[in-house]
């Protein structure tokens, strides 16, 4: 997992199979991934990525794990297959929102960080975005994949944020991006902007209502083919 959320737990880090994916190398091979799309995503990752990683963990993590005496790990759970290791060597394991005390069902101490941010950096996810401009925090989106790449050009269009795709991330490139953004106070104003838009939205509201029209949409149509059954 991620050294600094590592050591933002304080936990200790112990690296492993370094000499196979160096620095950069995990963001590089992620860097396809930002030009496809749908099922392209899945098979990608599955076909390129993810057998060699698998590979190179089977055969460093355990001796890794013998040699340090690790007692218990903490997983990054975007490569579930890791847990694999701990479970077969019987060493107990937790996953790292766990660690942080990240709630992901959107309660705090996410959105109490939003509401303190000046920004937020983000993989443009849609939950994240949209939790960001309900607190009027502008966005540096690093868009990966999926829908990502879709919403970071919606955060740049309507002016709440920049992106910049994986396959072009430098530090000098995001320093860059960190420094329009927070300096320019535009953005700010154009997410304070869409905060009170979905203020005003009531989107749970809305979305009960769409829930229940499907819902009877669906009955009817149930009852409407009964009918034709039995006539």
């Amino acid at each position: 997992m991620p050294e600094p959320s590592v050591r933002a737990a304080n936990l200790n880090f112990v690296p492993f199979c370094e000499k196979e994916y160096p620095i950069g190398s995990i963001a590089k091979a992620f860097a396809p991934v930002s030009k496809l799309l749908g099922e392209a995503i899945t098979e990608y990752t599955c076909g390129e990525i993810s057998p060699d990683f698998l590979k190179v963990t089977s055969a460093h993590l355990p001796a890794k794990l013998a040699e340090t005496g690790v007692q218990a790990l903490v997983l990054d759970t975007i490569h579930t297959f890791l847990q694999l290791v701990p479970m077969s060597m019987g060493i107990p394991y937790v996953h790292i929102w766990n660690v942080l005390h990240i709630d992901f069902s959107g309660s705090a101490p996410r959105i109490e960080l939003l509401r303190r941010a000046a920004l937020c950096i983000t993989h443009a996810g849609l939950n994240t975005a949209l939790e960001s401009l309900a607190q009027g925090v502008p966005m540096v989106a690093i868009a990966i994949g999926y829908d990502q790449p879709g919403v970071a050009a919606r955060i740049a269009y309507h002016r709440t944020g920049e992106f910049v795709e994986i396959a072009n991330l430098t530090v000098e490139r995001l320093s860059e991006l960190i420094q329009r953004v927070r300096t320019n106070p535009s953005y700010r104003e154009r997410a304070r902007y869409f905060q009170k838009v979905i203020g005003q939205t009531h989107g749970l509201d809305l979305a009960a209502d769409a829930i229940e029209q499907a819902f009877e949409k669906s009955q009817v149509a149930g009852l409407a083919g009964t009918e034709l059954l039995h006539a």
